[in-house]
């Protein structure tokens, strides 16, 4: 608190802007380089942090939050969490492993990790393999799919209950990251509802 802090910032995938309103700054992350920013927090809170990039079709969706906390609270919560340089140096999940547990998952989010509105599954393929495994953290440990109005997370939590293991979980994730991304297709009747009002515009603008 009161002191300058500088966070290093990376991008697994494509081009991402951290931004925090309150910290009046911003600053790229691009990715295959490490990009920085200052900044010096004056009270503690939690603040949106925002991605002010069009980042994809997911770019309303890429937002997070930064928190601010006195240094002893912020060592206490760093100790219980690996380095970046311990992260990258972990071992990565076995495919065919991985590829029989996700047979179970295939049931509602599809073979190529697509997704399916439908059924209300999000689409798995292109997504980072820490938000994966913090997703199937959640629901293992019950921080999901237990409250009574979560009704699509009490579906899930029993299949992420399959994956015994932190290993396990890795190679779900491993083999993940072979199915080919693909764009997610909303339901065929928005999408004629789509097709019937750009055909009402085009023939308002003829009249």
């Amino acid at each position: 608190m009161g002191k300058p802090v500088k966070a290093l910032l990376r991008s697994v995938d494509v081009l991402h802007n951290f931004a925090v309103p309150q910290f009046r700054a911003k600053m790229d992350l691009v990715p295959g380089l490490v990009t920085y920013i200052w900044f010096t927090p004056t009270r503690t809170g939690k603040f949106d942090l925002l991605c002010n990039e069009l980042c994809g079709t997911g770019t309303l969706s890429c937002v997070a939050a930064s928190v601010v906390e006195e240094r002893a609270v912020f060592q206490a919560w760093l100790s219980g969490h690996p380095t970046f340089a311990q992260t990258s140096a972990q071992k990565p999940g076995d495919v065919a492993a991985g590829k029989a547990l996700y047979t179970v998952c295939a049931g509602c989010h599809g073979a190529q990790a697509q997704g399916d509105p439908a059924a209300n599954a999000p689409k798995l393929s292109g997504q980072g393999d820490w938000y994966l495994k913090r997703q199937l953290k959640y629901f293992k440990s019950g921080a999901r799919g237990t409250h009574e109005k979560d009704v699509f997370g009490k579906m899930m939590a029993p299949m992420a209950a399959t994956l015994s293991d932190d290993a396990a979980i890795d190679n779900v994730i491993a083999y993940i990251k072979t199915l080919r991304t693909t764009p997610l297709q909303p339901p065929r009747r928005e999408c004629e509802e789509r097709a019937g009002a750009l055909c009402d515009l085009r023939n308002l603008s003829r009249s």
